[in-house]
């Protein structure tokens, strides 16, 4: 997703529902934590690679 677009997305959100900032703000973290789980998988030797 764009940058401008989820900055977007997060204004109106808390705007229209606020009690929901939490559950927000747990998807980014999610998001952060799948992308570095891929990213060591991705790299030879890594947990994931076969040697770790």
């Amino acid at each position: 997703m764009d940058i401008l677009e989820e900055q977007m997305l997060h204004e109106i959100l808390c705007r229209e529902r606020p009690e929901l900032e939490t559950h927000w703000q747990d998807l980014q973290i999610r998001a952060v934590d799948i992308s570095e789980a891929v990213t060591t998988a991705e790299v030879p030797g890594g947990p994931v690679g076969g040697m770790g």
